[in-house]
């Protein structure tokens, strides 16, 4: 059985060839073999092969980093627990509470193999220009609907995690507007003069990015709109280079 093994923080778009490979037991060969993968233990796929508990491990070190890996509870905190044997989950001293890998995130209540989630969150971080529901419910041989909804739940995951914290050193703010295209009438003397007129749907996307760190993204109706929200998220004694 190959293994599967996988660090979305480090992956390339050149390696993705071998993920796709490893999911469908085909590596080694010219081409990977895009055959449908079973869902269900009655079609051959059994929960604890090789490759999801090697996929379950890396995903146990991701979730409970800042514990060095080690899970505890999400109801509680506490670090006291048991696992099962039967079943990958534990059960919490403390308050008795059972948890997974996934409890408490996007993924909870999962249907796919967790290998699936893993391989999902990498093609999606390494899309430079975004990749459709199509195409993600291609790779990981999903319905269309499973894969829109867990774009939009990976999209989401990045998006609130963008919005929060501070930026320091050196800030560049830069902002451009969308939308709102008005289309011109037949006539040229109806046609309206864009240059004094702003489209009711248009927007402005404004950019705050600190150098050699992250950045932070914000929609509104125009640039000066942004301000605050730039004051807010510069820490005190850094500013903007203009």
């Amino acid at each position: 059985m190959p293994t599967f093994s996988v660090d979305v923080r480090y992956i390339s778009g050149y390696n993705l060839y071998y993920l796709n490979a490893y999911r469908w037991g085909s590596h080694g060969s010219a081409l990977p073999s895009y055959r449908r993968r079973p869902h269900s233990e009655s079609d051959g796929y059994h929960a604890d092969d090789g490759a999801d508990d090697e996929a379950h491990a890396k995903f146990v070190a991701i979730r409970w980093a800042a514990n060095d890996g080690a899970p505890f509870c999400p109801l509680c905190g506490s670090v006291e627990n048991y696992a099962y044997t039967t079943r990958r989950i534990w059960k919490c001293k403390g308050c008795a509470h059972q948890f997974s890998v996934t409890s408490g995130t996007i993924f909870a209540s999962r249907k796919l193999p967790i290998r699936d989630y893993l391989a999902a969150i990498a093609i999606l971080v390494n899309a430079v220009k975004g990749i459709s529901a199509l195409q993600l419910g291609r790779d990981l041989d999903v319905q269309y609907k499973t894969a829109f909804v867990l774009a939009h739940k990976l999209r989401e995951a990045i998006g609130a995690e963008q919005v929060q914290g501070e930026l320091s050193g050196t800030v560049e703010v830069d902002g451009a507007y969308f939308g709102g295209h008005t289309k011109p009438e037949n006539k040229k003397a109806e046609r309206p003069d864009l240059r004094l007129t702003v489209p009711a749907k248009r927007q402005s996307v404004v950019v705050a990015r600190e150098r050699g760190g992250k950045t932070l993204p914000i929609v509104v109706a125009k640039e000066a709109d942004a301000v605050p929200f730039i004051r807010s998220r510069v820490g005190v004694g850094f500013g903007c280079p203009c």
